[in-house]
């Protein structure tokens, strides 16, 4: 049981974190979705390298319009918080 418990209270610890985080610097709410865009378009090309194409309910153009986004959002040097320890230096 206690394994289990560990896992749980890790899961919760890390949802706090970023909670508090967003509570004390509300920028960082923009940066936790981005965060989950980057995530959703890495997954995206993992199954492109995979299956040869996009989800049959994905719309190309949409994912095209997100992945420019994104480049040029990296290219202006504006990643957000990537993990739960960036999170952490907020609080």
């Amino acid at each position: 049981m206690m394994p289990e418990a560990r896992i749980v209270l890790s899961a919760m610890l890390e949802a706090l974190f970023s909670l508090c985080a967003i509570a004390k610097n509300q920028r960082l709410a923009a940066d936790f979705v981005k965060e989950d865009q980057r995530r959703r378009l890495k997954f995206l090309g993992k199954y492109r390298m995979l299956y040869g194409g996009l989800p049959k309910d994905v719309d190309p153009q949409e994912i095209e319009m997100l992945e420019e986004e994104l480049k040029e959002e990296k290219s202006q040097n504006l990643d957000g918080v990537q993990t739960t320890t960036g999170y952490r230096k907020y609080l």
